[in-house]
């Protein structure tokens, strides 16, 4: 197992529930600067600061030493790290749908009380904070061992219609998925259940053709240009935790942040085909996505008062790599599948109530293959895959308490380990343009245990997937202008 793997589910310092979907505040509406026919141009944006506390009970030995997080500089069970974004988005329209752009930029920073958090968190130089790009229009420092920074233009496409066909060109947000906690047919730069903060979906270098065959009908024609991330990090280790820092991909490559890479197995190539008929959206999906054959069909409806849906992919790997190749797979075909119902009680103030089943093919029902899981491509670079395990259920709520707060919870449990991982929040809408969120989680399940050899360390024994996890608290706050 390696040093920084415990965590990769957990990935990025912001986590929380897949419930903030329900939680964000209504869209503040954009700044026109411009509304003079043709031509009309928003500006808007927003701040956010968290704060975030965590307590990791795993046995002291663990924490402290060789060959875990303690090897990384950690000498505590408990640590605190906080963080702050800023995102300006100038967006526009010149004769209705003639022409229409949509430009973010972004800016954030990350500080730490423990040493090398991202790498304990997130398997070192992880790319999990983006998807693979080809374009130089990002930039993370994580030189420091208790700061990083980065910054981004998140967004720069600009769409224009020929006829029945819509066509987006630049870094552009594509989603596939319908599932709620789990989404098998997202795989262009997925979420996981655990991050906070899905306001935003980040963008992929891409080209996409929308035909519009009829009132309800869809074909979209994705190309996506692609290559692993490029960071400034530093590379330490049990015997140089100081460590020079280096530019270099995921995999260790040398690489140079400022000019445009291209790498055919980071790059996907996908169509989608939608249609509606009677309640329900019915889909299919096929493409070639960072080197695999993927196809998937979905469906999403209301029967009643109930909204179900439906997603499942087939992906076939067909190259053969072991563990330690930057390409790894731990599995070569799976199937990986969803469904879920969603209830809304017609009470005084809204109770919104759902459930999943998540069957994740890719995963494994011993806990002892964690760590090659955690090794392969799709988690450790791409976060295409979160879970480990392959049975689970996942249910949760929303409930608005008044005009002003909201309280949610979530629960998802792997059934084969047994884990389960808890999370419950509030949002507090303090004005129309400033929401504040309180939360914590509760991880359920076996410590990881440290393996000894004639009385000296020599590794870890992952005994179930959520017991990985800290117990954390948190305090998010946003400000929209």
């Amino acid at each position: 197992m390696t040093t920084g793997s415990a965590f990769s589910a957990a990935k990025f310092p912001l986590l929380v529930s897949v419930l903030w979907l329900l939680c964000l505040p209504a869209p503040v509406r954009a700044t026109t600067v411009v509304d003079d026919d043709p031509w009309v141009i928003d500006v808007d944006g927003v701040l956010k600061a968290s704060g975030t506390a965590l307590h990791l009970p795993w046995p002291w030995p663990m924490v402290v030493g060789s060959p875990t997080i303690g090897a990384l500089g950690w000498s505590s069970r408990d640590a605190m790290f906080g963080a702050g974004e800023a995102r300006l988005k100038f967006s526009g329209r010149w004769h209705e749908d003639r022409l229409k752009w949509d430009i973010q930029a972004r800016t954030g920073f990350f500080l730490f009380s423990e040493p090398n958090m991202i790498s304990a968190f997130s398997g070192g130089a992880s790319s999990t904070a983006e998807p693979p790009r080809s374009l130089p229009f990002q930039y993370t420092d994580a030189v420091a061992q208790r700061r990083i920074w980065n910054a981004a233009l998140d967004r720069l496409y600009f769409q224009t219609r020929l006829g029945p066909v819509d066509i987006l060109v630049g870094r552009q947000p594509v989603s596939f998925g319908v599932g709620f906690i789990w989404q098998p047919a997202d795989l262009l730069a997925p979420f996981s259940p655990l991050d906070i903060d899905k306001e935003f979906k980040p963008g992929v270098d891409a080209v996409r053709l929308n035909f519009n065959l009829g009132s309800f009908t869809e074909l979209a024609l994705v190309g996506v240009a692609g290559a692993p991330s490029c960071l400034h990090v530093s590379v330490p280790t049990a015997a140089d935790p100081m460590a020079s820092s280096v530019w270099q991909t995921p995999s260790g490559k040398h690489c140079s942040p400022g000019e445009p890479r291209f790498e055919r197995d980071a790059s996907s190539l996908a169509a989608r085909f939608r249609t509606t008929m009677g309640e329900f959206d019915l889909g299919a999906l096929a493409g070639w996505v960072r080197g695999d054959w993927v196809v998937g069909a979905f469906t999403a409806g209301t029967l009643g008062r109930w909204k179900v849906r439906s997603e499942a992919t087939f992906t076939w790997d067909y190259e053969d790599n072991e563990p330690g190749d930057a390409d790894y797979s731990f599995r070569q075909r799976y199937i990986r599948a969803v469904a879920g119902v969603d209830y809304s009680f017609d009470f005084s103030r809204a109770v919104h109530v759902f459930s999943e089943l998540h069957y994740n093919g890719f995963g494994t029902r011993n806990p002892d293959e964690y760590a090659l899981i955690l090794a392969s491509a799709r988690v450790a670079q791409y976060a295409e895959i979160s879970a480990l395990g392959q049975y689970y259920f996942g249910a949760g709520g929303v409930w608005e308490l008044t005009e002003k707060l909201k309280w949610s919870a979530l629960a998802m449990v792997n059934l084969t380990d047994p884990a389960a991982h808890f999370s419950t929040s509030v949002e507090i809408l303090l004005s129309d343009e400033t929401v504040l969120q309180i939360g914590g989680f509760l991880p359920v399940g076996r410590r990881p245990e440290l393996l000894t050899a004639g009385g000296l360390p020599t590794g870890a024994a992952l005994r179930s997937e959520f017991g990985m996890y800290p117990s954390m608290i948190f305090v998010l706050f946003k400000r929209y202008y």
